[in-house]
């Protein structure tokens, strides 16, 4: 059975209050600072990142089935056919 009253303390014991001064708006800087540069004239150059930062699932399922079978037609071509054992 479940012992709720542990599983309730572990939950109070990790919720804070949200703090929003704990974190800097990233993206704001970024923007702030493109528009400080345009306003110079200097020349914007793009120091983010563009690559994505997730993983394409369908892409690494498809790829994942497509070793698997090959692996699998690997094994069955390398695989002998065993001779029946005739017993009188």
């Amino acid at each position: 059975m479940f012992n709720r009253s542990k599983y309730k303390t572990l939950i109070d014991t990790l919720i804070t209050k949200f703090d929003p001064t704990k974190y800097e708006n990233e993206y704001q800087k970024q923007v702030i600072k493109m528009i400080e540069d345009k306003a110079v004239n200097e020349e914007i150059i793009n120091t983010t990142d563009t690559a994505p930062h997730y993983m394409d699932l369908m892409a690494a399922l498809e790829a994942s089935i497509a070793s698997t079978k090959a692996a699998s037609k690997a094994n069955e071509k390398k695989k002998t056919p065993r001779k029946s054992k005739k017993t009188a």
